[in-house]
């Protein structure tokens, strides 16, 4: 105890320097008193949110690549963007857009070309869908924070889900009156003016239970231009009607403000990786000259009911909800939209014996409507600013709504009817089967002379089949081929280069997948090893006069990759060698993740097979960490991008390769007082932390803007206290 007291003082005195060295830092506020709560006993568990015990032992059972992260572990450092989140998943690729909540994120390539919003993945918050009706998702809707654990089904594997994407799905699972403590508070500080606050609470009172959180983050940002600011209530409230059957309600308001600091050309991003678009010249269509930015509000109400028959082991869930945003986005346009989505999710799953068998059979369906009305305006530039020694300042009359330039009602609509059995055909070999049907539409109608209606339906059928083989009760090999669609959202379907909206066809993949996951001795890993063949995918292209084509079906391409994580626990009993048990004995690990992605034309009459833009083919995360048993940790990380990425779809212009060194050491228990201290790039390391998607970057071809760049943050140092009980 007496070396564990010495730790954590020592943390304090290090947060406390933290807090005096950096003036931007924001005081601390007291937490606020709450009233009487009653306590009860929190043994049952609820029916409506599985435990994170349980989701283990699930994704451990599917016939493909998933992830388990608990959200205990997210809380060891920052949590600040997806990338915080995700950095130690396998197959899960994100890179931060200037330090912000959205990033772009991708598994095994989908929605590559999108460097904004979300694509190609369906999110999920407690199993029910996120993403509007027409696809896409915001990340600022969801609260890290607030999950008790996150789950993650790599490509088909998230079928069951009603995913019929490239890159799967993703369920943040919320803490419930059975996980969370009756009183928990959060404070993060650090550089760029950082500072995130979260206050939550949760309990159990008689057959109901409850939780809420609320949680503020702002930023000045390493950047110029690149203030965010971002509040979150996230909450449920559960009802045992009784030993079958709960209730629970869920509620998600967000209100989040962000200033868009643009891309920089190469040049410009090792110069000063601080500065914002336009900085540095007095172009009006700059980021600052239209004084760029994001305001986005969201309410989304949810409501799930479930019955567990243990006698059948059978269980049916029936969820609805409604979503609505808001969103004001000056851009190169205003874009001024208000969106409404409507959706029900059924399943049915029963896990009885089959033929003396084990069987788990599942059958569901996920219905979706949305509407949105969709304006845009002039970006008024009228008094955008002027230019004093080489600065340019943006004036706070530029970026003012103007004129009516587009106005147009986006409906899209969405049915699956999904269905899959798992049956053990010997005690250790089962076969996974299943298909899933869709019908999709989007509709877009015009307002105004210059408009363009159209309407889209899309019909598909997603087959898939897959094997899996119980080596031990930890170690297990799967194997499955599968397709998948996609229909586009009303992002692909808008394009100014070909004079507004149009039908494009849906994007589709025929996917192998191989791998193998378990823990044996010291060990404990995941690799899986994919190959999908996509036709129609959504590139930026332009055809062989070179004309762009902006966002288009592309002819085929090809990703394939190797998802691969391995922790290996190198050292046992440094310190603490009298201890007996395992838990009672302190140790030195590694945790790796290493993630191969290539992803090419086949033969494209202009590209050839030149490689995808956008992400690299290999990207390499390795963190060293000794724990002490009464809750003390610390370790360096490093995370390498070793090979250049190509920005442009004619392989001309690329991100460099790039390796940052971090570190982070605190102390964490499971009631009363945690604290943190990390450290970020600590070599101060210039480089792109994402990129633009271009056709061809070569001087004088159409749409060659080489402003692709988007600087990561420099050297950079975050501590957190946390108390709960």
């Amino acid at each position: 105890m007496k070396k564990c007291y010495f730790m954590a003082m020592s943390l304090i005195a290090g947060l406390v320097w933290l807090n005096a060295a950096d003036p931007s830092t924001v005081k601390k506020e007291e937490a606020p008193t709450l009233g009487t709560v009653v306590v009860t006993d929190k043994k049952d568990p609820s029916l409506t949110v599985p435990s994170s015990e349980t989701a283990a032992q699930q994704l451990n059972k599917v016939a493909g690549g998933t992830n388990l992260i608990l959200g205990e572990d997210l809380k060891k450092g920052r949590v600040n963007t997806w990338r915080d989140v995700f950095q130690n998943s396998p197959g899960v690729f994100v890179q931060p857009r200037f330090g912000a909540e959205e990033a772009r994120i991708s598994i095994r390539g989908s929605g590559i070309q999108r460097t904004f919003h979300g694509r190609g993945i369906t999110v999920l918050q407690d199993g029910i869908p996120v993403n509007l009706t027409d696809g896409s998702f915001d990340m600022q809707g969801i609260e890290p924070l607030a999950s008790d654990y996150v789950s993650v089904w790599r490509g088909a594997n998230a079928l069951r889900y009603g995913s019929s994407t490239l890159g799967g799905a993703i369920d943040f699972t919320s803490k419930t009156g059975y996980t969370a403590d009756l009183f928990q508070a959060r404070a993060e500080y650090g550089s760029f003016g950082t500072m995130r606050g979260q206050v939550s609470s949760g309990e159990v009172v008689g057959p109901a239970d409850y939780y809420v959180s609320l949680t503020h983050w702002n930023q000045d940002g390493f950047r110029d231009h690149a203030d965010q600011s971002t509040q979150k209530v996230i909450g449920n409230l559960g009802w045992r009607l009784n030993n079958e059957w709960e209730n629970r309600f869920f509620l998600a308001a967000v209100n989040s403000r962000s200033e868009l600091p643009g891309s920089l050309t190469k040049n410009q991003m090792y110069q000063d990786p601080t500065q914002a678009n336009g900085r540095t010249n007095s172009t009006t269509g700059s980021n600052l000259g239209l004084n760029q930015r994001r305001h986005y509000e969201a309410l989304r109400l949810a409501d799930k009911i479930s019955w567990r028959d243990q006698v059948n082991e059978q269980s049916f869930d029936a969820s609805v909800y409604w979503a609505w945003k808001d969103l004001d986005h000056p851009i190169s346009a205003w874009i001024d939209q208000e969106t409404n989505d409507l959706g029900l999710r059924l399943v049915y799953e029963n896990s009885k014996e089959l033929f003396g068998r084990k069987n788990r059979f599942t059958i569901g369906s996920n219905v979706g409507y949305g509407i949105a009305s969709a304006k845009q305006f002039s970006n008024s530039t009228t008094a955008a600013g002027t230019s004093t020694a080489g600065i340019f300042h943006a004036s706070t009359s530029g970026g003012n709504k103007g004129f009516l330039t587009s106005d147009t009602t986006q409906t899209s609509s969405n049915l699956d009817l999904f269905i899959e059995d798992q049956h053990y055909l010997t005690d250790k070999f089962a076969i996974v089967g299943g298909s899933q049907f869709i019908l999709a539409t989007r509709d877009v109608e015009g307002h105004l002379t210059t408009d363009r209606s159209i309407s889209g339906n899309y019909t598909s059928w997603n087959p898939k089949l897959g094997v899996l083989y119980d080596f031990t009760s930890e170690i297990v090999g799967f194997a499955n081929v599968s397709h998948s669609t996609e229909p586009p959202s009303f992002s692909e379907l808008g394009n100014t280069a070909l004079s507004g909206f149009r039908v494009v066809d849906q994007q589709q993949a025929n996917t192998i997948e191989i791998g193998n996951r378990g823990k044996a001795g010291r060990f404990e890993w995941d690799a899986t090893y994919y190959y999908a063949w996509l036709q129609d995918e959504y590139l930026t292209v332009n055809n062989g006069q070179g004309t762009t084509l902006g966002t288009a079906n592309a002819t085929a391409t090809h990703h394939q990759g190797i998802e691969l994580g391995l922790t290996t626990k190198l050292w046992e009993g440094l310190w603490e060698t009298g201890a007996t048990e395992k838990a009672d004995k302190d140790s030195l690990s590694i945790r790796q993740t290493y993630l191969w992605q290539q992803f090419q034309f086949d033969s494209d009459p202009v590209y050839g097979n030149s490689s995808l833009p956008g992400m690299p083919e290999h990207v390499y995360r390795a963190e060293l960490t000794y724990e002490h048993p009464c809750g003390f940790y610390i370790g360096p990380s490093v995370d390498w991008v070793p090979v250049k990425a190509p920005v442009d779809e004619a392989n001309t212009l690329y991100a460099e390769e790039y390796a940052l060194l971090n570190a982070r050491v605190g102390y964490k228990t499971k009631k009363g007082f945690s604290i943190f201290f990390e450290a970020k790039n600590l070599l101060d390391t210039t480089y792109a932390a994402s990129t633009g998607v271009i056709a061809d970057a070569r001087p004088g071809s159409v749409g060659s803007n080489t402003s692709q760049f988007l600087p990561g943050d420099g050297q950079s140092f975050y501590g957190g206290v946390e108390f709960k009980y």
